[in-house]
This record gives structure tokens, sequence and C-alpha cells, in this order.
């Protein structure tokens, strides 16, 4: 900072004035007593100007501006019905030739290990590495993934700010009041977890704060906490976001992986146009208030195994029965699913203790299932009997859960999974489609790979009947005090 004003002491030098020469006889003058030397006075110290919340503010966008590179580290924390969940990610930015790297990171309780997700932004394209299991793209704009622009942004609705320390560093903490609409991208992912409307997370927002800690000698951003309180069909949630930047303006080589040119791109998945069948039987689908349906799985290999499951479904309640069977040592045995909402509930066969967990409608409704398939997805359509046969363009990704199941059962979920998933080939799903209703008549799905060195099959056959039948779904009595999963 240049001090303005600086008052400089003049230092006053008294000097001796000797006069010699005579004028007539006189005496020569006296000379006048000697003064004791005195220090010469030191200059007044700058005045230190105290910078307004305003100019530090000017100084900070200024830095921003300047910045070519950066890292940062994030940690997400979405806490629903007082249970948290987390997902860390770390990355680095050239801000200069727009590009990014990150790596998402967060437990998964059903594979027991920590899932991990890497994107690349290069050219206004992201790559993403999906669970690590396959290659996908689409369009972005760099506003949305610059954070300094955001950080930037945020400085607008600063009014006041004050000295302290962050992480052993003198900063400026400023604590803003944000449009809680900068919370949307994790209000979206709330609203595909709990199939709710984002527009309600919004509306229902409030005691959105921000919290930004500006470094006194740099004025870039050292750290950034984001908070915000909402609601969801009545129940309450917190999205709680830090992040920390570091290494500014060091290098940073960003290379996209050759193995990501060739990135399925799923831009435009939303809006995919297929075929005129296609549509008709999506919307038959969404009319159906009930059906039954018996699913056969068979996997060969190191984990061969045969299941059945028996479904009972009303989709007009939200209810549905899933009755899985298979052998066990030469022994039948059944595991009987009800889902109520967006809650299943099971009996433990030894203990016959009743135990539920959190779930999601859309994700247990077969028919559902098959729906989004349809419209996220390219679909070749042909013709066979009194039938159209669904040829269904999709990837691996559509068997990660039976991967974590056999990976499961496998007692080494972490170098299972991977390897299944690193060796899955030959996916085929075809959806046989009534020409009359345009409703699914029977699905078929394989895919091959490899456990433990070994080739390994997984193959599935799923008939649909007794459309719009009544069904009768009654949660059992004994159910109705089950013990919550996430609390053994």
């Amino acid at each position: 900072m240049k001090p303005k004003n600086l008052s400089i002491a003049v230092i006053a030098v008294i000097g001796i004035i000797i006069l010699s020469g005579c004028i007539g006889e006189k005496e020569p003058a006296q000379a006048p007593p000697q003064t004791p030397e005195q220090p010469t006075p030191a200059p007044d110290e700058p005045e230190v100007k105290e910078l307004s919340t305003a100019e530090i503010v000017e100084k900070t966008k200024t830095a921003i501006d300047g910045t070519n590179t950066y890292e940062f580290e994030s940690k997400d924390t979405i806490t629903t019905g007082g249970t948290p969940q987390e997902e860390t990610i770390s990355g680095k930015v050239d801000r200069i030739n727009k590009k990014k790297y990150g790596i998402d990171s967060y437990f998964e309780e059903a594979l027991e290990e920590d899932v991990k997700t890497e994107n690349y932004v290069v050219g206004g394209i992201k790559y993403t590495y999906a669970a690590q299991v396959a290659w996908v793209k689409s369009e972005t704009g760099w506003a949305d993934e610059d954070i300094l622009i955001d950080a930037k942004n945020l400085l607008n609705s600063a009014n006041s700010h004050e000295l302290t320390e962050v992480d052993g560093k003198d900063a400026y903490l400023f604590i803003l009041t944000p449009d809680k609409s900068i919370f949307k991208e994790n209000f979206i992912v709330l609203s595909i977890i709990n199939e709710g409307d984002v527009d309600e997370l919004i509306e229902m927002a409030e005691s959105a704060e921000v919290k930004m800690w500006i470094s006194k000698e740099t004025f870039l951003p050292l750290k950034i906490y984001g908070t915000v309180d909402t609601k969801l069909k009545g129940e309450s949630m917190k999205v709680e976001l830090v992040t920390e930047f570091k290494n500014y303006n060091k290098p940073q080589d960003i290379q996209l992986p050759k193995e990501a040119e060739s990135a399925e791109d799923v831009t435009k998945d939303e809006v995919i146009e297929n075929p005129e069948e296609v549509v008709k039987a999506m919307d038959a689908i969404e009319s159906v208030t009930s059906y039954k349906a018996v699913m056969e799985k068979k996997v060969t290999g190191p984990s061969a195994g045969e299941e059945t499951y028996e479904i009972e479904a009303s989709r007009i309640n939200k209810k549905l029965i899933n009755t899985n069977k298979w052998a066990e040592e030469g022994e039948d045995v059944s595991l009987t699913f009800y889902t109520i909402d967006d809650t299943t509930y099971v009996q433990e066969p030894v203990s016959e203790m009743w135990l539920k967990y959190e779930t999601t409608w859309g994700e247990e409704d077969f028919l559902d299932v098959i729906k989004n398939l349809l419209k996220t997805t390219e679909v070749e359509v042909t013709e066979e009997n009194n039938d159209f046969i669904f040829d269904v363009k999709t990837n691996k990704d559509i068997f990660g859960t039976d991967f974590g199941e056999i990976a499961q059962d496998a007692g080494d979920p972490e170098t299972a999974v991977d390897e299944l998933i690193l060796n899955a080939k030959d996916v085929v799903v075809k959806i046989r489609v009534s020409k009359d209703t345009f409703l699914p008549v029977k699905q078929t799905m394989s895919v091959e790979s490899k456990q433990y060195g070994s080739k390994m099959t997984i193959s599935k056959e799923m008939i649909f009947r007794e459309y719009d039948e009544p069904v009768t779904i009654n949660l059992p009595a004994d159910a109705e005090d089950a013990i919550d999963y996430d609390e053994l």
C-alpha cells in the first residue's frame, strides 16, 4: 500500500557563524556561547490508512482477473433427515486456456467403498469418467466451471468486512447474503435423489449465507464457506459447501486422456429424437396404474447362480412387492422387499428383524426405469410378428447395480467391482413392445465381463403381465416398527 499525505519533518541545522576581521582599533567581538549539539529528529512514521470494504472488493476483483491458474479442494455436505452425505472434490484450473481437471469422491454404502468420478473441461466440452465406468461428454460454459468467477460475483453483495486469520494467514472476512439460487446445482442433486421439484427446494430455501476469506497479502480468495437450509415434501435439508484455494499462478498441465476422445455425447439426452414407436411406448408406460412381472437372472463364472424376482406394483399408490428367490446350499431361500413411497422394508431371515432404508420410487419401479432409459438413449426399432423390438444402444453403466452385488457377495468389493467394470463388454438391452398397447411385453439384458481373470456373464429376462389389474399391497404390521438400517 502507498500511504497518502506523507508527513516529512524538516531537519533544522544550527550553524555557528564566526565573524572575522577588524574595524579600526576595536576589540574582536566575542563569539556567542556554544550550544550543545542536538540529535537529528527522526522522520514521522508513514500514516497507515485502513482500506474500506469497497477498496478491498475492488482489489480482490482485480487480483482475480489477473489470476492465470489455481488449485482447489472442496467438500459438500448434504444432510437429509439428520443423515449427512459428503462429497469431496479436488482439482486444478488453467484460466488462460480454459481447461479444468477435477476428481469427485463419495462413499457408496451399497459397495462399501468410495466411488470416484473424474472430470475434464477442454474446449467448452466437459468430459466425465462417471464412477470410473464409462466416459461421457456434454457442452458446458466456462462461467459454470471457473470457481473464481463465482467468488468474484459473490463479492457484489459485500457491504462490510472484518480482519481475521484463516489457516495462520491474515485475511479479510466477508459475510455475504447471496441469492439462494447459487445452490441450484446442489438442489438439482437433492431433487434427483428424493424425486422432488428443484423449484420447490429453491422456493423453500432460507438462511443462505456465504463466508469468504480474502488474503490480506495477495487479495485472492483463501477459503469460501456456504450454507443453506431448505425443505422438500416437508422434510428439512441442509447444504454446506467448503472450498479452499491454493497454488495460485503455478504451472498447470491439464491433458485430456486419449480414451476420453471417444466419450458418448449426452448433451442432448433429454431431447433425443427417437422413433415415433418409442415416444408412444413412453406415453403408454406413463398411464399404467399397476402391473405384475417376473424376472429371471442368471450369472455364470466364479459367482455363478440363478435368482427369480416376482414383482407386483401399484404405481398410483407408489407401492411395490419384490420377492427374491434363490437356492443356497441346496435349500430354497427368499426375501420379500416392500417399497412404500420412498422407503423399502425387508425382514432379516435369521433374526426375523424388520429393517428399513431410504430409496426412491423411480429406482424401484421397473416401468419407470424403462421409460427413463428410452427417454435418454438412442433406440433402434424393428418389427417381429405382432410386436416391436426396441434395441437400446446403452452401455455397461446399466449393470452397475449387478456388478456391485456380485462384488459384495465375493467379499472383495473394491478389487472385484473394478475388474468387472473394466472388462465389461457386449452389452445387449432389448425390449419387446406390443403393437396393440405399446406396453413392454419382455425385456432382455446381457453383458460379458471377467471376474478373477475368468469369463463371467449376466443375463436377465423380465416378463410383464396383468397391466392395470387390481393390486393390493399391505405392509405387514410388524414392519411398521422396523429399525432404520443406517442406525445399526
